[in-house]
């Protein structure tokens, strides 16, 4: 499978317990992140969220997913088209005191690394 030039790209940010995620899963971070904060609730059906992107709805569920298995988002079902997202990291890209890292170009063994260091923190 080739991945798309924002899935190779991995963005690391140092010093703060946010784990490395590519650039795409970051915006969508961004996004979750944004409603939360403009609706005054955790609970976001996929239809608010990805609002503006062409994604199906398996590429949504699966993309989604990859947040959760990164463990940088908590989701619990609240009903049939609505979950509660609750980020896991206590930091904000804020906190950042070295600046975000940007690694393009990574093969799948590379991204290992970096999250194998992110591990070590």
């Amino acid at each position: 499978m080739k991945l798309k030039k924002m899935d190779r790209e991995l963005v690391d940010f140092p010093g703060t317990d946010i784990p490395p995620m590519s650039s795409r899963e970051m915006m969508l971070l961004g996004t979750i992140l944004e409603l939360i904060e403009n609706t005054g609730s955790n609970i976001l059906t996929m239809d608010q969220i990805f609002e503006g992107y062409t994604f199906s709805k398996k590429a949504r569920f699966e993309f989604i997913s990859r947040l959760v298995k990164n463990n940088v988002i908590r989701r619990t079902k609240h009903s049939a088209n609505a979950h509660e997202y609750t980020p896991i990291p206590k930091d904000t890209l804020q906190d950042c005191a070295e600046g975000v890292r940007i690694y393009p170009n990574l093969t799948r063994a590379q991204k290992f690394e970096v999250k194998k260091s992110f591990m070590s923190r």
